[in-house]
C-alpha cells in the first residue's frame, strides 16, 4: 500500500495492522500490489436449517469450530435463526438444477425481494413477513454442491429502517 507520503507499507495477515487495513480499505492509502492465497476447487456439504435463537447462541462455538464455513440469518422478531453449515467434501454433487432454479433463483431471490419491498411500503407488516421468511426454512436443506454455487448467494433487496 502506498500512503499519503508516498511510502510503501506492507501488511501481512495475522498482524494487527493488516486487520486495520482490511476494514479501512482506501482510507490508509492506495493499494499497489496484492498477493492472494488460492485453493483448488472443492465441493461443500451444505446443511441449512432453522433453530431457536437461544439454542444457536448456546451452541455458537460448536457451530463455528464444527464446520469449515458457517453463517446465520436472523430476521427479528422471529425466534428462529436460519443456520448454514458448510463442510468441505470429496463426495459428488447431488443438488438438482430444478431445485436451484425454483428455490435459489425464483423463491429466494424474487420472492424475498418482493416481500421486503412490501415490508418497506408498510412497516407494520415487517415483523410477520420476517417470521414467515424464517418459517420458510422449516424443511432442512441437505445437499452437496460445488463451492462457488454455494457461496455465490444473490444479494437480496436492501432493507430500510
Amino acid at each position: 500500500m502506498i500512503n499519503a507520503w508516498g511510502e510503501k507499507r506492507i501488511f501481512k495477515k495475522g498482524e494487527e495492522a493488516f486487520n486495520a487495513a482490511v476494514v479501512n480499505l482506501g482510507a490508509l492509502g492506495v493499494i499497489s500490489e496484492v498477493t492472494i492465497q488460492v485453493t483448488n476447487a472443492f465441493n461443500l456439504h451444505d446443511k441449512t436449517f432453522t433453530e431457536k435463537f437461544e439454542t444457536v447462541i448456546d451452541k455458537i462455538d460448536e457451530y463455528v469450530h464444527g464446520c469449515d464455513h458457517f453463517k446465520l440469518l436472523w430476521l427479528p422478531p422471529s425466534d428462529d435463526v436460519v443456520v448454514y453449515t458448510y463442510r468441505r467434501t470429496q463426495e459428488k454433487t447431488n443438488d438438482s438444477r430444478f431445485r436451484q432454479i425454483i428455490n435459489d433463483e425464483i423463491i429466494s431471490v424474487l420472492g424475498y425481494r418482493l416481500l421486503v419491498k412490501i415490508g418497506n411500503l408498510h412497516r407494520p407488516w415487517r415483523a410477520p413477513i420476517n417470521k414467515f421468511l424464517t418459517q420458510n426454512f422449516d424443511n432442512p436443506l441437505d445437499r452437496i454442491e460445488k463451492s462457488y454455487k454455494v457461496f455465490n448467494v444473490p444479494e437480496p433487496a436492501t432493507q430500510r429502517n
